[in-house]
């Protein structure tokens, strides 16, 4: 990559004169040692603005960073991504297994956001937004930080190791203060109901290289294959599309109920009209014709 050291002002000098050098593996090490995660983003940041070339998609399959690895743009994994080097992104990063640095010799700057099934860091880690929704984000060791926008995942946990975030989205989160290296009994509790029993110690904790050992195998480690996060999402896209079928269907005027007669109410009989009886008797005698007057 090249860059305009103009632009690269508010970058160390030490960085700034590894840059115009070149990535070479001693002069990195040396200079990134030390330096917190924030200012690892930032110096992926600073390189965007810096770069004299236009950023490119770099496509990759089940990579090991063992040198150190500068990309001016998106870098896409088909697999499991692992990184024991100076690591710097202009642009996202997705991976579709686990991405999984190795502090101290991991230091790590993305300047755009991150997404990935699983995450495992034990080293300096900067970058934007990460997104594992059915995933797991787990920091490592006492001396080094995850340093993110949003953190979104099913399960994040903070085992000795300092996360920063802006926010965390996620069913099950444990910080430093509530993990306590997994010791506390109601801790055990909650996690052996979210992971099967393979991923455990002996004495009855979680063992993360154990668990992250078997998500790098693509074998199942959650007791319900469905997320809670993706459950969560899907009863709420649920709940908001029978709010917009009601919300859009026509309104019916109601008829006015007329009320049924009562079930154990008979009609009343239909009145008779009155006959007159015939008395029995006689036959009227016929009329005499009557006699003309004489005059």
């Amino acid at each position: 990559m090249i860059f305009d050291a103009t632009k690269l002002e508010t970058l160390s000098d030490n960085m700034r004169a590894a840059l115009a050098a070149g990535p070479t593996s001693s002069e990195w090490k040396d200079v990134v040692r030390g330096v917190p995660a924030e200012e690892l983003r930032a110096a992926a940041l600073a390189m965007k603005d810096a770069a004299t070339e236009p950023p490119r998609r770099r496509m990759e399959s089940m990579l090991v960073v063992r040198e150190p690895l500068f990309h001016h743009g998106d870098l896409v994994v088909d697999g499991n991504l692992r990184i024991i080097a100076p690591f710097f992104v202009t642009g996202n990063v997705t991976v579709s297994g686990v991405l999984k640095d190795v502090g101290p010799d991991s230091k790590v700057g993305i300047a755009g956001n991150v997404r990935a099934a699983h995450l495992h860091t034990s080293g300096e880690f900067g970058c934007g937004d990460i997104d594992c929704p059915d995933g797991v984000v787990y920091g490592h060791y006492n001396d080094n930080s995850l340093s993110a926008g949003a953190i979104r995942a099913r399960v994040v946990i903070a085992d000795e190791h300092d996360i920063q975030a802006e926010r965390v989205v996620a069913p099950t989160y444990f910080d430093i203060d509530k993990y306590q290296q997994g010791l506390p009994e109601n801790v055990r509790r909650k996690l052996r109901g979210i992971f099967v029993d393979g991923v455990f110690d002996e004495e009855g904790g979680l063992d993360h290289d154990r668990l992250f050992s078997e998500l790098i195998a693509g074998n199942r480690v959650f007791h319900v294959a469905t997320s809670t996060t993706a459950a969560g999402d899907k009863g709420a896209r649920a709940k908001t599309r029978s709010a917009n079928a009601a919300s859009t269907k026509p309104a019916t005027k109601k008829t006015p109920a007329t009320k049924k007669p009562a079930a154990n109410k008979k009609k009343p009989a239909p009145k008779k009209k009155a006959v007159a009886k015939k008395t029995p008797g006689t036959k009227k005698k016929p009329k005499k014709p009557s006699a003309k007057r004489s005059r």
